[in-house]
This record gives C-alpha cells, structure tokens and sequence, in this order.
C-alpha cells in the first residue's frame, strides 16, 4: 500500500471585530463586550432608548497578511435600562417571515399592511458607512491608528 501525503491546505485565519458609530467618533468593542450587550448582560446608560450604529468586520488573513476584510453595517435597540432590545429583530422577522408582497383577500380586496410594515422598518435601520468611518476601521485593522476602545463594565 502506498502513502501518498495531502498538501497542505492553505491556512487561513478570521477574525470578527465590533465597532460602535456614533456621531463624533468610532470605538473599537472587544468580543467579550458585544457578547454581554448581546446577551443583555450588561447596560450601558448612555445608550437607553436610542438604536445604535454598529459594525462589524470579518478580517480574513493568510500567512499573518490580510487577505479580505468585510464590513457590516448593523444597529441594536436599546430599552429604558441600556440593554440590548430585540423586539424590533423579533419583528422584522416575522415580516420577513409573513412576506412582504400584497396578499389577496379576495378578489377585489388586497392587503398590503406587510409591504407597508416592511418598507417603513428598512427607512428606518438602513444605514451606509461612511467612507471615514470605513478608513477609520480599516486603518485600525491594519495596525495604522488604534481606535479607542468602548469599556464596558458589568
């Protein structure tokens, strides 16, 4: 029997960072600080009921060299206490899930409450990065300028 060795796949390592936009600045988040607001462990005051701007980047690197980065423009509800609200999620989905497109009720009657639903929801949470904030985040990827760093305390 012959052994024939397997090349060596290349290795390629990512990591995932999360950012916080705000009007005035950009803060970098430790994984350990976006997981505790995700799980509502923790509240930051300053962010009762307000939607927050958020980023994340999956950083792709191969042989210690980025390779591709990826940004991700997302936002979060925060309620009363400064935790983490996912009802508004909790109901995009279910607009997602229901269908956005006009139902027919019967022949001379249509509903298109859920197109209606779905269109004011993406007024309301799209938003682009901005071409500073995009230079910000990727000279802090590449090591050029450290961004702040968002503390959050338990």
């Amino acid at each position: 029997m012959a052994v024939v060795p397997f090349k060596r796949a290349r290795r390629r390592l990512i990591s995932l960072r999360h950012y916080l936009v705000t009007q005035d600045k950009v803060l970098r988040m430790s994984s350990q600080s976006a997981r505790a607001l995700a799980d509502r462990v923790v509240a930051v005051s300053e962010f009762s009921n307000s939607v927050q701007q958020f980023v994340e980047a999956i950083v792709e690197r191969e042989k210690g060299e980025i390779k591709r980065v990826r940004l991700r423009p997302t936002h979060s509800h925060f309620d009363d206490e400064g935790k983490a609200d996912f009802r508004p999620a909790v109901e995009a989905w279910a607009l997602f899930i229901e269908g956005t497109s006009p139902k027919h009720l019967n022949e001379k009657v249509v509903d298109i409450s859920s197109t209606l639903k779905a269109r004011q929801f993406e007024r309301g949470t799209e938003w682009r990065i901005s071409t500073s904030v995009r230079r910000a985040i990727m000279a802090d990827i590449a090591g050029n300028a450290k961004l702040p760093i968002l503390r959050i305390s338990k």
